[in-house]
């Protein structure tokens, strides 16, 4: 048998999975399954196979974590297409041009970032997307290679149509370190500084849910309001929220529901909440005298 946790979900999302999932079981009786077949699908397991949802190759990457790492140390491939060159940087570039096609060029992988009012915002923000010197070329092509976000290399570009493949130098490949729990020790300074972004996290999810419960006014539209003077955070009614700066760069992204945080607060925008939090118990204006103990006291005011 096969069980799976969901851990701290909201009480609403309960009673909508079990209203979708809880009689969704096959009787075994008149299966007629064979003694030594021991993985039992339930009665509706298509979302399972499909090619469409997103998130679905995770059963079998756990259930066939050995298999799969055997696939991967095997693998190899030296192209990569890239879509959406006519919507991005290099809109108005000819690739075909000696200047591209007799020169290597560096490229990275790195996040997409949309503003929250593009109509493709929650489609494409926070994929990954192939960059030349932090400027979008365009997104892998659902049917080729990828390579994870903070990879960089090197590739001779060939245009073909409306999109651009990608030559690769193997050998440039540079992967991001990954980091697995228990893979090294962690010295005590770290672990001081991941406790203390971490803190700084909670409390503005903290700070970000109270101002959300005061002003939220509508089931079905997405509060905005400034955090300091620089930042504004954006809550849809799941609980998802995305924190950006004046430059619309993401800060941190989460949920206040579960305290899930899906876009890490980097060290340096920890450290720039802090300032704020210092210069607001500095501040001479009434609303802004109060001393704060600790970051869960953040005071976030609406502008």
């Amino acid at each position: 048998m096969i069980e799976f946790a969901l851990k701290d979900i909201p009480p609403r999302l309960v009673e909508k999975l079990e209203a979708k999932f809880g009689k969704n079981v096959n009787d075994l009786d008149t299966l007629h399954v064979p003694d030594d077949l021991r993985i039992i699908p339930p009665a509706d397991h298509t979302w399972a196979e499909s090619r469409q949802d997103s998130g679905v190759g995770a059963l079998a990457y756990n259930l066939f974590t050995e298999e799969v790492c055997q696939q991967l140390q095997a693998f190899q491939f030296d192209e990569i297409k890239i879509l959406g060159i006519r919507h991005n940087d290099f809109a108005g570039e000819n690739f075909a041009s000696k200047q591209w096609c007799k020169q290597a060029v560096s490229l990275q992988v790195g996040t997409f970032e949309l503003p929250e009012s593009h109509p493709e915002y929650y489609r494409y923000n926070g994929t990954p997307i192939v960059q030349i010197d932090d400027k979008n070329l365009g997104t892998f092509s659902p049917d080729t290679p990828k390579l994870p976000i903070g990879s960089s290399f090197e590739a001779k570009l060939r245009p073909e149509g409306s999109s651009v493949v990608l030559k690769l130098y193997p050998d440039s490949i540079q992967l991001p370190e990954p980091v697995l729990p228990g893979s090294e020790l962690v010295q005590p300074s770290e672990i001081d500084r991941n406790q203390w972004r971490r803190e700084m996290f909670e409390g503005l999810v903290a700070a970000v849910g109270a101002t959300y419960e005061r002003q939220q006014s509508s089931d079905s539209e997405i509060a905005q309001f400034k955090v300091g003077d620089k930042w504004t955070a954006y809550v849809q009614p799941t609980g998802d929220f995305i924190i950006r700066n004046e430059a619309r760069r993401t800060i941190c992204r989460g949920n206040l529901n579960t305290g899930e945080e899906t876009v890490p607060l980097a060290e340096d925008y920890a450290g720039e909440l802090e300032g704020m939090l210092v210069k607001r118990e500095r501040s001479p204006h009434p609303d802004n005298r109060r001393m704060i103990n600790s970051v869960k006291k953040l005071n976030i005011e609406i502008t």
